[in-house]
């Protein structure tokens, strides 16, 4: 049974397990949501917000640890309105490949749990605004 790691990048407590809670203390630096879910539990997470911002990545990939820390700023500035998850996709190949997922860091944007924009490659944080701002803006 594969086990689906995703990073929730807002202020929140940390869920561990299936259905375990244990809040954390603030963090000092960006805070992060990090919970521990079964593959079936992620449309339920992309459907939980009105847009969620999926990043797939991969810890050896240089540019997803250039693009992660624009994407805890986008998180933390536009907070309640766009959630971001991460997915790592060594270990969860399967749901890399249900999204058309060939290339890291690849962003899939939802809009109450259905894709509706997907960039590949690691972006300024300028140019992530600029393609968020339709969806942010309701349009």
């Amino acid at each position: 049974m594969h086990r689906l790691e995703v990073r929730e990048l807002v202020p929140y407590p940390i869920l561990v397990g299936e259905g375990v809670l244990k809040e954390v203390p603030p963090l000092a630096g960006p805070a992060a949501l990090l919970f521990d879910r079964r593959v079936e539990g992620f449309a339920q997470e992309v459907a939980g917000a009105p847009l969620t911002l999926v990043d797939f990545f991969a810890p050896w990939c240089g540019p997803c640890r250039l693009v992660s820390p624009i994407l805890e700023e986008l998180a933390r500035d536009h907070a309640g309105r766009l959630k971001v998850v991460k997915v790592n996709v060594d270990e969860h190949p399967g749901l890399a490949a249900r999204y058309g997922v060939r290339s890291v860091p690849t962003l899939v944007l939802f809009r109450r749990g259905a894709p509706v924009a997907t960039w590949v490659g690691a972006s300024p944080r300028r140019v992530l605004e600029e393609r968020l701002r339709p969806y942010l803006e309701g349009r």
